[in-house]
């Protein structure tokens, strides 16, 4: 596998970038995730996701990074040297300031009081309304819909794709960062396959470590790992994601389907021009 070019670039979104051709030998996730990187013109390098018993090697707790896991996410994909970020709940350790945060990782459960304060109202002490749905009922169904989640490893692990540390991982989602017209034509990729016209790219609801990671990790058992997540929907991304910018989170069989599409698709085409 080889680029043709890389190099940083100066502007609003620091970080690497890809200029022309890339090879896929193989079809191991770091190949996939450069291949589509580099087909999509993305400056900011994708992220795999799998779960582990061990802390990694040079591992750094998500919360030494920021207090919100997907700020962590992202400030690791776009920054000059790569390095593991792992989740875990452990006595003594902070997790991330959500209180639903290890809930979301399949580490505990939801506090129904947590449930309601994401409506209007809020039933618990301390625990300030999210104002993000209309009723407490409305908040119950939401996250009845969720089912039951579940780690996918004592430990859950992110890895930037250029971090020789992916060898051999059981990668379950990769994540990207983008423009709107870069996320814009990964979902159109993931449509190449589809039959039908609206499951193969969704919006869904949740916390932005939720797009990331919870979905697209089939972490949910009534959520379908299959098609590209997209967002993030939750209002504090504002303060740590561009708003020029968006992220898709891709079960891996789906992102290694659509990186063998890239050159038989409209893809191609673009990488031409």
């Amino acid at each position: 596998m080889y680029f043709t070019g890389r190099g940083t670039i100066n502007g609003p979104f620091k970080g690497p970038f890809f200029l022309g051709v890339f090879v896929v030998t193989n079809t191991n996730e770091r190949d996939i995730a450069l291949k589509l990187a580099s087909s999509l013109r993305l400056e900011i390098l994708p992220v795999c996701v799998y779960g582990s018993e061990e802390i990694p090697d040079a591992g750094v707790r998500a919360s030494a990074i920021s207090d919100c896991v997907a700020e962590s996410i992202f400030r690791m994909a776009s920054g000059e040297k790569p390095y593991p970020l792992y989740v875990s709940l452990e006595e003594g350790e902070d997790f991330c300031r959500c209180r639903g945060g290890p809930a979301w990782f399949g580490y505990s459960g939801f506090d129904p009081d947590l449930i309601s304060s994401m409506s209007t109202v809020s039933t618990g002490e301390h625990c300030e309304p999210k104002l993000l749905k209309a009723t407490p009922e409305v908040a119950k169904n939401t996250y009845d819909a969720l089912g039951k989640i579940t780690p996918i490893g004592k430990y859950t692990v992110m890895r930037r794709c250029d971090d020789p540390g992916l060898t051999g991982c059981d990668v379950k989602c990769i994540i990207f960062f983008g423009t709107a017209g870069s996320i814009r034509d990964l979902c159109g990729l993931a449509h190449f396959r589809n039959p039908g016209i609206m499951n193969a790219a969704e919006l869904p609801w949740g916390p932005s470590c939720g797009t990331l990671v919870t979905y697209p990790a089939g972490m949910s058992d009534k959520i379908k790992a299959d098609r590209v997540f997209i967002g993030p929907v939750d209002p504090s991304a504002r303060y740590w994601l561009d708003p020029a910018l968006m992220a898709a989170g891709i079960p891996v069989e789906m992102a290694r389907d659509m990186a063998a599409d890239v050159d038989i698709s409209f893809i191609s085409k673009i990488t031409k021009t």
